[in-house]
């Protein structure tokens, strides 16, 4: 099958624009074809009066090319902007090209013509007879020139993929990294608004929101709950770094693409990239008016979605963007305890950004991003497998499981039914973020790029951490309250110069400074005992007992670092990659237990006198009451070398193979217990090809990794015999990742595209003698620790991924787009003690989208469905307090099913 291209477009590179003259550009192609395309190509000429069976629908002029294309088999030319306003009729039945082309231009001042080597040239009427003139005397030299900007296969070419993964604009089969893309458009069809739903598509992902922290994993690495940690995934906004993990709840707003780097990214990304990073990027203002609207509503759980954008010149040297999203939902979990379905969410954002280009030399961005979230009731389902399997024993009637039973004549409901007794719990977040951005255009084509950004955010979490329908002492509407406070900002400031490309040497130099200050706060009302009675005298049974810790951080980093790109060949690149970061840490903790009715937040907390606080802290096992750190601050340090050869196995194929150092500085826990945690370090070594096949109507990315960590910072749970669960940090000898990352698109014909994104994963513990026990372990003693070596790690299933297609047909002047995503993983632990009890099977989702719209895309009219076979997942798995055996369960979203507007002006 030939191809069908545009003649327009291949006038728009460098050479073609200076030579825009009609002849003029024809000459140069002519010349082109016999010096270098004519030795390899040959074009079959049509035999003579051949007819083709055809099925075209009306539409527009474009579609309609491009069907006929297909079921010929020829190669067409033509100018777009001569066929966009053209409409085409339907044409059916046994035709030649001539008669084809005939039916579908009739009435209008397009005519096609077929060459005497197979290329059938549109063109205007008036220059039609001139133009086939010129080719009789050119003859066959005219026909192969005009052949050889149409390879064979371009009509279905996929679009190349622009990714900034190293700092530049590069083609996505140019970078040696492992890389899963999803374009700004394709999030809104799907509804993709987070990070979160990004991670239930790309293999080897998994994100899950928390109460204290967010849980981000790549190929099976990650940071755990805790408000001491940096995310070893990290989160890039216009390489602005965000280094909480609540910030990236906000990340997915008015973007142009966001990018899964998936391995260490620390050259180009800095020393807390160790496990992968995303780097997203924004929509930029434009001197050209656009404005764009988005408009959503789900009946069943109440989602509404309203999104807006509009773009345009304000001078002739300043451009300005506003985008704006108001979106929110009742909630698909019906608490039956609290009266409140959930999640209960209203979320508003805004971004405001401008651009200011006042000489070709120069370009300056700023961007100002707001965001609020409100949410009345992210609930747990209550108790699983309640009464416990056998083997766990605790009669206690203390018990949660064994107080919910007698509570219910001994009926539970321990299904994932997407009903739930938990108490009343909200999240609030307010976020503030700025970024300027300055690029200077130096002498000998450098780039001086400057990247300044300020980070602001408030956040508070409320919920009950045993989801049962039973009040707790003194009448506590749960029976153990949590409730957390993060507030941080950070400033950052980065300068890099840029060498121009092409050269044999290509190199980048930058450095990096940041400061940021973390203050968090965490209370738990312990209501599911009477405590008071374990005080020696200082408080009573019925007295609710409470405590908090508090943390307060201030960091420093400061980073150099440098790129090297050789050509030592044409097909042959070597790069080199250092990076130089020191990161100091400062931080004090103290801790306050005393009383707190109903509720433990800092309104009602009411702090006990020294030997109150004791016995509290003894009667609790939370340790003492002043819990400073013996080293107040630290130091960490390390010098990250990358280095990767790549070679050009053909124009369309590229092999690369890597090797990555990578650190993580150690820290301070928010915990009860008076210790750091060390830094962590990685090699990686990862092996690869990328490229496209059949002109390009195949693509692919494949790669073989192999990641050695060592002090690998791990949040984990201890099991208490009395039930507690208590959260520790402690640093793995040795842990490895390994696995298989495939993705690929083909353009199956002009109408559809498969899709797929696939990864094998084996990540597991290699030498970890003091891990965690299981909940069944732990009952047997409060000192228990387990081997962990050669166990599997949490969040890393051994496979997982997404499948689909995309299709899309003209009919007249719309076009409909059917579009279903299948997305899977297999078995995984939810935490870090390889559990039973916290291992979650291997399951998959159905979304489809059905659309259909305008052919020009200026408006669209869809169904959007997610999780249609209304598979019960839980996206987090815990064990129970006070009720081993038992776990509790926060279920993903069942079935929904959504009216999508979309508009563009």
């Amino acid at each position: 099958m030939k191809v069908l291209t545009s003649y327009e477009a291949q006038l728009n590179s460098h050479c073609m624009r200076a030579l825009a003259g009609r002849w003029l550009g024809v000459f140069w192609l002519q010349l082109f074809a016999l010096m270098v395309v004519l030795p390899r190509m040959s074009v079959a000429e049509p035999a003579a009066g051949q007819r083709y069976e055809l099925e075209i629908p009306a539409g527009n002029a474009s579609s309609a090319l491009r069907a006929l294309a297909y079921q010929t088999d020829h190669a067409l030319l033509f100018r777009a902007a001569e066929i966009d306003a053209v409409h085409t009729p339907t044409v059916n039945g046994r035709l030649t090209l001539s008669e084809a082309l005939e039916q579908l231009f009739e009435g209008s001042d397009l005519v096609g013509h077929v060459t005497a080597r197979g290329v059938i040239i549109i063109s205007n009427k008036d220059e039609s007879d001139g133009m086939r003139a010129s080719n009789r005397k050119r003859g066959l030299l005219a026909a192969t020139a005009l052949a050889a900007v149409t390879p064979v296969g371009e009509s279905l070419a996929l679009e190349e993929v622009v990714v900034s993964a190293q700092r530049r604009s590069q083609s996505l089969h140019d970078v040696p990294i492992s890389i899963s893309v999803i374009g700004g458009d394709a999030l809104v069809r799907e509804n993709l608004l987070n990070l979160q739903d990004i991670a239930t598509r790309v293999p080897t992902v998994k994100l899950v929101e928390g109460s204290g922290t967010d849980l981000i994993n790549i190929r099976g690495v990650g940071s755990g709950r805790n408000a001491g940690f940096e995310q070893a995934v990290s989160t890039f906004v216009d390489s602005v770094y965000r280094g909480r993990s609540r910030s990236i709840r906000s990340a997915l707003f008015d973007i142009e693409r966001v990018e899964v780097l998936k391995g260490p990214q620390i050259t180009f990304f800095g020393n807390n990239a160790i496990a992968g990073a995303f780097n997203i990027t924004t929509r930029k203002p434009s001197q050209t008016f656009e404005a764009s609207t988005t408009l959503l509503y789900e009946p069943e759980h109440g989602e509404y979605l309203i999104e807006g954008g509009i773009t345009g010149p304000l001078t002739d040297t300043v451009s300005a963007r506003l985008a704006v999203r108001a979106s929110g939902m009742d909630g698909y979990i019906d608490n039956y305890w609290t009266g409140q379905d959930g999640p209960d969410l209203q979320e508003r954002f805004a971004r405001l950004s401008f651009a200011w280009e006042p000489s070709d030399t120069f370009r300056s961005d700023l961007r100002v991003d707001i965001n609020t979230a409100r949410n009345k009731g992210t609930v747990n389902q209550e108790l699983i497998d309640c009464p416990p399997p056998a083997g766990y024993g605790n009669t206690s009637p203390t018990n949660a499981c064994n107080r919910y039973l007698a509570a219910n004549n001994g009926v539970v409901d321990d299904k994932l039914d997407y009903r739930s007794g938990a108490g009343a719990s909200s999240s609030d977040l307010d976020m503030v973020e700025v970024a300027w951005t300055n690029r200077w255009t130096l002498g000998g084509g450098h780039q001086l790029v400057s990247t300044t950004a300020w980070y602001d955010h408030e956040a508070e979490v409320t919920g009950g951490l045993l989801p049962v329908p039973i009040r707790g002492v003194a009448d506590a509407p749960t029976l153990f309250s949590h409730y957390t406070e993060d507030y941080y900002d950070q400033f950052s400031q980065e300068l890099r110069l840029e060498s121009p490309e092409g050269g044999f040497l290509e190199y980048m130099v930058g450095a990096y400074y940041a400061r940021d200050h973390l203050w968090a706060s965490g209370y738990q009302g312990a209501y599911f005992l009477p405590f008071g009675s374990f005080t020696g005298g200082e408080y009573g049974p019925d007295d609710p007992l409470a405590s908090a810790l508090f943390l307060e951080q201030e960091s420093n980093t400061r980073s150099a670092f440098s790129s090297l790109t050789f050509h030592l060949l044409d097909d042959l690149r070597f790069n080199l990659g250092l990076r130089y970061t020191s990161v100091r840490k400062q931080a004090e903790r103290a801790a306050v237990r005393g009383l707190a009715p109903g509720w433990a937040t800092p309104d009602t907390l009411i702090p006990g006198t020294p030997a109150q606080q004791q016995a509290v802290a003894r009667a609790l096992g939370r340790g003492g009451p002043d819990l400073p750190f013996a080293r107040p601050s630290r130091n960490d340090e390390d010098l990250m070398l990358s280095a990767a050869v790549q070679y050009d196995l053909s124009d369309n194929l590229m092999a690369y193979v890597s090797y990555t150092e990578g650190f993580k500085a150690g820290g301070y826990a928010q915990s009860s217990d008076p210790d750091m945690f060390g830094p962590e370090d990685v090699d990686a070594y990862e092996i690869g090809l990328k490229g496209s096949l059949f002109n390009r109507r195949l693509t692919f990315g494949l790669a073989l990794y192999h990641n050695e960590y060592s002090g690998l910072q791990e949040s984990v749970i201890v099991y208490e015999p009395s039930g507690a669960v208590v959260s520790r940090i402690r640093n793995v000898g040795e842990a490895r990742s390994r696995g298989v990352d495939l993705n690929l698109q083909w353009a199956y014909n002009p109408y559809t595209v498969l899709l797929a994104d696939i990864g094998y994963l084996d990540a597991t513990y290699q030498d970890f003698p003091n891990g965690p026990c299981t909940v069944a372990q732990g009952q047997m003693s409060s000192s228990c620790v387990q081997d962990l070596s050669g166990k599997p790690k949490a969040w890393a299933p051994r496979w997982s991924g997404n499948v689909g297609f995309r299709f899309t047909y003209p009919v007249r002047d719309l076009e409909v787009s059917f579009a279903p995503t299948l997305s899977f993983t297999s078995s995984m632990f939810h935490e870090a003690n390889a559990d039973p009890l916290m291992k979650h099977h291997g399951y998959a989702k159905l979304d489809a989208r059905l659309g259909v719209g305008a052919a020009d895309g200026r408006w669209e009219v869809a169904l959007v469905g997610r999780n249609l076979t209304d598979r019960a997942v839980a996206s987090r798995i815990t064990t129970a307090g006070t009720a081993p055996g038992t776990v509790t369960m926060l279920p993903e979203r069942p079935r929904s099913v959504a009216v999508q507007l979309n508009m563009r002006y």
